[in-house]
């Protein structure tokens, strides 16, 4: 379901559901220095 934008909308309204990062707890990035390398010439 695509999501559509009207002028009446309630920015404030959008991005509490849809920008939401009351979750971002969850989220864990991993240490490049200690990630296996992957081909460099890929970049």
């Amino acid at each position: 379901m695509p999501v559509t934008y009207k002028r009446q909308d309630d920015l404030e309204k959008l991005f509490e559901t849809f920008a939401s990062f009351d979750e971002m707890e969850k989220v864990e990035f991993p240490d490049p220095k200690s990630a296996p390398q992957q081909d460099e010439s890929a970049e």
